[in-house]
């Protein structure tokens, strides 16, 4: 149930907003966004409502104090790649690697409080989750899936273009039609990322159902976060793997074809990114200071 949840705040830090005013906005907000849609996923009683606001409460006080550095190491990795014009495949292959790593770093903590929310559902509570589930994935099926396969790659490619000029400023119709070629070439894994998706969420909720127990639930979801490729068949894993070797490339071929100034604003907003995010820290940081005396004179 976290896991998509959760996502979300990964990819906020990690540059999936275009603004960085936003992305102060937003995380700030982030304990009321985490706590608003899991509360979504079923109707939960009181009992469960007040566990899951000190969960996400815990959950955002340890992010905030031991994420935040991590996600500003990684970033001034990219920014020195930038900056020494170190755009190979192999170094972006490294680095869609370490994000890989930060992401399960940042769900790690989550898989057991979620696993004994899910294990303590009744009847109703599980049947709600389970149709909410498939009306997300629906609504994702719409977005990828939907039309001809010429239309879906067309809707990629779009969406690619749109969040490389979040970074890099307008685009060149030269520069765009380039990068839709190269888009339409990627292998198209969203059909194997929908499989697999929803048999771990089948493989879930049969858990839930059997009562199989907090620890069990907590070990398949370790596994689906820390090694989704064993949650794979070997068609997915293969494809999954094709395409995620083949972003790889583009990406190094996109950054050949960027201007300089388009090639310095990446780097700008990037920089902008770090200066937030260490502001972002050093508030945490304040708060916590703050907090700390005010315990002790409580106890």
């Amino acid at each position: 149930m976290l896991k998509r949840l959760l996502t979300s705040i990964t990819l906020l830090l990690m540059l999936a907003l275009a603004g960085c005013s936003m992305m102060k906005i937003g995380y700030n907000n982030a304990d009321w966004y985490l706590r608003y849609k899991i509360n979504n996923y079923t109707s939960f009683n009181s009992a469960q409502k007040e566990k899951i606001q000190r969960e996400v409460s815990v959950f955002m006080s340890w992010h905030r104090r031991d994420m935040l550095p991590e996600y500003i190491k990684f970033l001034n990795k990219i920014d020195q790649a930038l900056q020494n014009d170190g755009i190979t495949k192999e170094k972006i292959s490294s680095l869609s690697n370490e994000l890989r790593g930060l992401y399960r770093m940042t769900l790690r903590p989550t898989i057991h409080p979620t696993a004994h929310i899910l294990a303590n559902l009744n009847k109703p509570q599980i049947q709600e989750f389970e149709k909410t589930l498939k009306e997300e994935n629906e609504k994702l099926k719409e977005e990828s899936l939907e039309g001809s396969r010429d239309e879906q790659l067309n809707r990629r490619a779009e969406k690619t273009i749109g969040f490389i000029e979040d970074f890099t400023g307008s685009l060149s119709g030269e520069q765009e039609e380039k990068i839709t070629r190269m888009s339409r070439q990627l292998p198209f894994a969203a059909p194997a990322f929908m499989q697999n998706r929803e048999h771990n969420q089948r493989k879930l909720i049969t858990l839930i159902n059997n009562n199989e127990g907090a620890e069990n639930i907590a070990s398949f979801i370790g596994l689906w976060i820390s090694t989704p490729e064993y949650t794979r068949t070997p068609e997915e894993q293969r494809l999954i793997k094709e395409f995620q070797d083949a972003a790889n490339e583009m990406i190094v071929n996109i950054h050949t074809i960027l201007t300089p100034q388009q090639k310095q604003r990446l780097r700008n907003k990037i920089k902008d990114y770090m200066a937030d995010l260490r502001a972002l820290t050093k508030q945490s940081q304040v708060a916590t200071a703050r907090t700390v005396p005010s315990m002790a004179l409580s106890e």
